[in-house]
């Protein structure tokens, strides 16, 4: 992550942490995320209906659908096992606080941070959702109490070594590496300047230093994964049942077909 890009995410955290932390809290004691990374997984597909698919665009994350109590999402299993739990969970706060009637939208990359106020209103208004639902995804994932329980852990084994101990952060929280510097940073457990000092610490040195201090890279690996059923046919169902406006399911089919379809990868790049 570039520096500038950081600087205003860090400002926009500040603006929205107490309010989300508490939401996030609620959610944590409800479903125990931050020490058990994996049900991450099997709560999206208890509250939507859940597909992953491996594409070659790693702008996309994953795409959320909703329409009144119905949810559809889609998850970019090319991704990092991190970046697979934090796009879950961010897709997660959607759909519990702050879902609109009828959506279909793309976690794409932290461009759109550059919006300012005098943008659009709409565009800034979705902007600040999705910086909220960014942050409830970190703090559910890299919880308060549990990384400060932790933290005396790393700091014995890794000392002053902030590489280190972000890297430890990622392995124990099953986090991506930003988000765990960030949250290092948010509970004052380092500076600054050595947030900004590692913010851009690019992965090779990332998979070197957990192969240094012998840590499990599973977080670092995708996993490729494919739902057995297809999207057309869950498509086909919402449309046949009514239970979704037919009209809103051509949306969505079409949606689909523009930004997810030409993205993905052939089953023979990655066996």
């Amino acid at each position: 992550m570039k520096q500038e890009k950081a600087k205003v995410i860090l400002q926009l955290n500040a603006r929205f942490i107490e309010q989300v932390k508490e939401i996030a809290e609620l959610d944590n004691y409800k479903y125990n995320i931050s020490e058990n990374p994996k049900s991450v997984r099997p709560l999206i597909k208890s509250k939507a209906h859940f597909f992953s698919l491996p594409l070659v665009n790693d702008k996309i994350g994953a795409i959320v659908a909703t329409s009144g109590e119905e949810h559809l999402v889609i998850l970019n299993s090319s991704l990092s096992r991190g970046y697979e739990h934090f796009h879950l969970l961010h897709e997660l706060y959607h759909i519990e606080h702050e879902a609109s009637n009828s959506h279909f939208a793309e976690v794409t990359s932290t461009d759109s941070l550059y919006l300012s106020e005098t943008s659009n209103p709409e565009d800034y208004k979705k902007m600040i959702i999705d910086r909220r639902a960014s942050l409830y995804a970190s703090l559910l994932l890299v919880n308060t109490e549990e990384l400060l329980s932790k933290y005396g852990t790393f700091r014995k084994a890794y000392g002053n070594d902030v590489l280190k101990i972000a890297c430890a952060v990622m392995e124990w929280f099953e986090a991506p590496f930003a988000m765990s510097l960030m949250r290092l940073y948010e509970e004052n457990l380092i500076t600054e300047d050595e947030f900004f000092q590692h913010i851009e610490t690019d992965i090779t040195l990332i998979k070197d230093t957990f192969t240094a201090i012998d840590l499990d890279q599973g977080v670092l690996r995708p996993s490729y994964s494919s739902s057995k059923e297809t999207i057309e046919e869950i498509f086909v169902k919402f449309y046949e049942s009514g239970s979704i406006p037919q009209a809103v399911v051509r949306q969505w089919a079409e949606h689909y077909a523009l930004t997810v379809e030409r993205y993905l990868i052939k089953e023979e790049l990655h066996e």
